[in-house]
């Protein structure tokens, strides 16, 4: 008998791709399924963009103009019946002699000064009420002049250094302020110090003295960089960009992946053999065009509606913000990623906020901080960033200066930093 013989089955194995290669069909299908995701959502859409619009508009609103009808409570114990309202300043400085003038009435010249919008001033009988006052809340200072004021300021400003004691107390403007609010305390002190330094020229001018013997012996020439009557909105500018494109990019992207593995569309998706890679790529393509959207509505109203100018180019500070929204969507990947639910990428993203608002030198300058912090801080996302965009902003400096440079590198650091942990993590669950 002969035994049939036949030939072992040969088994084809499928050729293994790898994880890198598009597969334009795969592709074109998560395309039109992250599309009709996203549109699908009404109110997330309108809400992501209407989002900077309203947070660009709540910081250039509130933030920075000068304040306005701070009360303060005067107490003129020259002219305690009518608080100067019918004073003229024409005759209150009369030269007369060689070197002398005579003073009448200055206290009101001075009140007249006090016409500020930042100023509210308000007649107070007494100094004990004025204090009173400041330490009930009424009033954010009290400024006192003495009964003999005009009399001890003609003398200081005749006998010079043979003035009596009690003429230089008595020729002294006592001026006492509500400190609790530092900022509001020390804007009302520099522009007491301004006003007074107006009289005192004016007054000078009136005496047929030169006029710069009342100008303070530092004299600061105009800034370097900057302006002399720069707000704090300047200063703040280019940390709230960056903020506003990094947490923007990172609300897109923190829960995307994790939508999809809640849901079950990653497994179906391994399943039917969709990489990792594209299913990033398909989501950052989709992601990306709704933050250039939101940049531009944040370029577009700080530089065209608020009309804030830049002294260096506009093109290099949109780079520099479309690279922090990018760095955000990289962040918020990776959140979407190592989170396991909606509360814990909420948690992850709303925690790390606050700290590097904190650390990023948008609220002080960095400068203050100890030397360890400072180190961490400048590894933070928008840390040198924001002083790039500050360099390119306040001092015109360009690509060719390492200092913008070494705000981009970084950035573009942790893009790819966090997109190697994402793809590495999504490739280990899938």
């Amino acid at each position: 008998m002969f035994q049939r013989l036949t030939a072992p089955k040969v088994i084809k194995q499928e050729k293994q791709l790898s994880p890198l290669i598009i597969n334009k069909h795969r592709f074109k299908a998560l395309m039109g399924k992250n599309w009709k995701q996203f549109y699908r959502n009404i109110s997330g859409w309108i809400f992501l963009l209407f989002f900077p619009v309203l947070e660009i508009m709540a910081f250039y609103y509130a933030v920075g103009p000068e304040i306005k009808n701070m009360p303060i409570a005067i107490v003129n114990d020259e002219n305690t019946n009518n608080f100067c309202e019918n004073f003229s300043m024409k005759g209150s400085a009369v030269p007369y002699g060689y070197v002398n003038c005579h003073l009448h009435n200055i206290s009101c010249r001075f009140l007249k000064y006090l016409d500020h919008p930042m100023m509210n001033p308000i007649s107070v009988d007494t100094l004990t009420e004025a204090l009173s006052g400041i330490r009930q809340g009424k009033y954010v200072g009290a400024i006192h002049f003495s009964e003999n004021y005009t009399t001890a300021a003609e003398e200081r400003f005749n006998s010079g250094p043979d003035t009596s004691d009690d003429a230089l107390n008595s020729s002294q403007i006592r001026t006492y302020l509500d400190m609790s609010n530092r900022q509001i305390g020390y804007t009302i002190k520099f522009k007491l110090l301004d006003l007074y330094m107006d009289f005192q020229k004016s007054l000078f001018g009136d005496c047929d003295y030169e006029k710069k013997f009342a100008e303070k012996p530092v004299h600061f020439f105009e800034p370097i960089y900057g302006e002399e009557g720069d707000h704090f909105t300047e200063f703040m500018t280019p940390g709230v960009l960056l903020t506003l494109a990094f947490f923007s990019g990172a609300l897109l992207t923190s829960q995307i992946i994790l939508t999809d593995k809640l849901e079950g569309v990653w497994d179906r998706s391994a399943v039917a053999g969709v990489s990792s890679v594209e299913i990033l790529l398909t989501h950052f393509i989709i992601q990306f065009c709704i933050l250039l959207v939101q940049n531009l509505e944040i370029f577009g109203l700080t530089f065209f509606y608020f009309g804030l100018t830049s002294v260096g180019s506009l093109w290099t500070i949109f780079l520099i913000i479309i690279l922090q929204g990018v760095t955000g969507m990289a962040y918020g990947f990776w959140i979407s990623v190592v989170s396991y639910n909606h509360s814990m990428a909420n948690i992850v993203t709303t925690g790390t906020f606050y700290p590097m608002i904190l650390l990023c030198g948008l609220l002080w300058p960095l400068e203050g901080q100890p030397k360890i912090l400072r180190m961490v801080s400048n590894c933070l996302p928008f840390t040198i960033p924001s002083q790039s965009l500050r360099n390119v902003f306040m001092r015109g400096w360009g690509l060719n200066s390492f200092e913008v440079v070494n705000g981009i590198v970084i950035e573009l650091a942790w893009v790819l930093g966090f997109v190697a942990l994402c793809v590495c993590r999504l490739r280990n669950v899938q």
